[in-house]
């Protein structure tokens, strides 16, 4: 009963990576409102959720693309840098955390004789979970209210070559219509599903500790 215990703990673990990397990582919704003067209808150019592995495909694709547009971390304004830095610092560090916990409960899941290891890691990564959605929140936020705009992330030149010149015209039209026409609005910018299924795995663990104590304890 004892390996049956082991070898779970290490499978609820274990299942951790593969939902990380393939489930579901961030929702996104991006609209335009360059043509409202047209239509009281807003325009949809994205409305898609991506897995780490979508998102390194899609990094992979445009690669060239970004180098020869000139943009990098480098590049980003300072204003820019200033204001999501904080949230995307913490973000990246509870990610770590919440993997680090993961890997940590696979080792002394299988070779710990004590099961209370496992449990405070899977606490500390579902901790860590709840934690990376707040600070991913806060890192969005900026970005969602407009007091970002990806223009301001990514330079009037990058975005303009990625538009097919739209970003051109939407400064002829802003300068016409009034700031309120906006080439790119962030409408939703959030944790998909992963993190919830990441939850629910060191949540697993937890109860998998708990129902194989009460086993132990029904024996005796």
């Amino acid at each position: 009963m004892k390996i049956a215990y082991k070898i779970g703990t290490a499978l609820l673990a274990l299942a951790i990576f593969p939902v990380m990397i393939f489930a579901p990582f961030v929702k996104l919704i991006v609209t335009t409102d360059i043509a409202s003067f047209l239509s009281s209808e807003t325009q949809v150019l994205i409305d898609e959720s991506y897995s780490l592995k979508s998102l390194y495909e899609l990094y992979a694709a445009n690669k060239d693309m970004l180098a020869d547009s000139g943009f990098s971390l480098s590049s980003i304004p300072e204003n820019v840098v200033h204001a999501l830095r904080i949230p995307a610092i913490a973000f990246l560090v509870l990610f770590a955390l919440a993997i680090l916990c993961a890997v940590l409960i696979v080792f002394f899941g299988l070779f710990a004789k004590n099961k209370r290891g496992p449990v405070v890691l899977a606490i500390l990564g579902a901790a860590s979970c709840f934690g990376m959605n707040i600070a991913f929140n806060n890192f969005a936020k900026p970005l969602i209210n407009g007091t970002i705009t990806i223009t301001d992330i990514l330079g009037q030149e990058f975005v303009s070559k990625i538009s097919g010149g739209m970003a051109t015209l939407g400064e002829a039209l802003m300068s016409l219509f009034g700031a309120g026409s906006q080439l790119l609005n962030v409408k939703l910018f959030c944790l998909g599903g992963a993190y919830v299924f990441m939850i629910l795995l060191f949540v697993a663990v937890i109860l998998w500790a708990v129902a194989y104590t009460f086993m132990e304890w029904d024996k005796q």
